[in-house]
């Protein structure tokens, strides 16, 4: 596809700045992470595990990926176009009857690449990677847990079972595969509260049985410190739909789940049809990346404005970030459509930067 020696090397160069930039600021963000709990990678004997470390933040970049590579690609096609500008080397290129549209080519399909590539990671990647973290943050990070409930508000959640009768419960482990402070409505007149129940099979720990008396009052008629209960029965996809959150899930799985006609009558669903759709727009990123800040890199003028570039590039990245998630939340509080919330900013970017990038001769 690259025939012209001139081509590889713009390729190599961007990919240069690419990587460089993804290993050290990756690389900062890993070390200064550590530091505030080292302690979750310790083994049993007290040693830093190094494979629960490696795998845990190789797992997180692939979390951080979406922001990340943008960035990369965005710092990358700065450097070399501006080095190439002020060098004099795109000029000595078109007057050997080169155009600037054709130069452009090599970034462009670059920004292509890394979209697909950013589609796989969302697809394959992600999912996976999220399922890794979840357990390593279990088995491992017992101390980064800890902080995090302590700092969270409290809140329930609740499951469906097969019976239509509810589960209400303050947490859930997944690598005990256990429920913290339950309440299962049976009915409204008949109520367990289970301090610890463990799925599969179903056995609760610290169990009160609350029944509706001739007063009209719920009061304890039993209460044991173990009990069985196979009477209650789980549905795989309505706790798949509870734990796992829509964002970590993969662009078809969110389609299976997807209610008719993308319509949505409630928050959960408007939830899911919100993370598809930024799902799908997000990759574009990299491609947007390339083609907002290219026209300005090669400008001719006496004293081109290099740090102007880098940090107008930047901060305009930065911005259509913000303004992504706070339509991604519009949408998913049902303020507005999803479909129109997060693909009208899209479009908008798309049309204004596409045209001036369409515009370079």
């Amino acid at each position: 596809m690259f025939t012209k020696i001139w081509e590889r090397y713009f390729i190599k160069e961007v990919l240069k700045t690419l990587f460089f930039f993804l290993i050290c600021f990756y690389s900062l963000y890993a070390l200064i992470d550590t530091t505030n709990h080292s302690r979750s990678f310790q083994d049993s004997q007290g040693h830093f595990y190094w494979p629960a470390f490696g795998l845990y933040y190789g797992c997180e970049f692939i979390n951080r990926s979406e922001v990340l590579v943008p960035f990369a690609l965005l710092l990358g096609t700065i450097r070399t176009l501006c080095k190439l500008n002020t060098n004099n080397e795109l000029i000595a290129m078109m007057a050997s009857g080169v155009k600037l549209s054709r130069l452009l080519r090599p970034f462009l399909l670059l920004g292509l690449l890394f979209t697909v590539l950013m589609y796989l990671n969302m697809e394959y990647a992600l999912p996976a990677a999220y399922k890794e973290m979840k357990y390593l943050e279990t088995a491992h990070g017992k101390e980064k847990k800890h902080k995090k409930h302590h700092s969270s508000t409290f809140s329930a959640e609740h499951v469906i079972l097969e019976d239509n009768s509810t589960l209400l419960f303050q947490n859930y482990d997944s690598f005990t595969d256990r429920f913290f402070d339950v309440y299962w409505i049976r009915s409204i007149d008949d109520i367990y509260k289970i301090k610890y129940l463990q799925i599969n099979p179903s056995i609760a720990h610290f169990v009160d049985h609350l029944e509706r008396n001739e007063q009209n009052e719920l009061v304890i008629v039993d209460s044991e410190v173990f009990k069985e209960l196979p009477e209650l029965k789980f549905n795989e996809k309505n706790l798949v739909e509870t734990f796992i959150q829509p964002e970590n899930l993969s662009i078809s799985q969110l389609w299976e789940q997807l209610p008719d006609n993308h319509e949505t009558h409630s928050e959960k669903e408007a939830r899911l049809v919100s993370a598809f759709h930024r799902k799908l727009a997000l990759p574009w990123l990299c491609l947007l990346a390339v083609i907002a800040c290219a026209p300005f890199c090669i400008r001719f003028s006496r004293q081109f404005p290099v740090f102007l570039v880098y940090a107008s590039s930047l901060f305009g990245l930065i911005a259509i970030y913000i303004v992504i998630d706070a339509a991604h939340v519009l949408g998913r509080r049902q303020f507005m459509d999803p479909l129109y919330a997060l693909w009208t900013p899209f479009l908008i970017f798309f049309l204004i930067f596409g045209w001036r990038y369409v515009r370079v001769r």
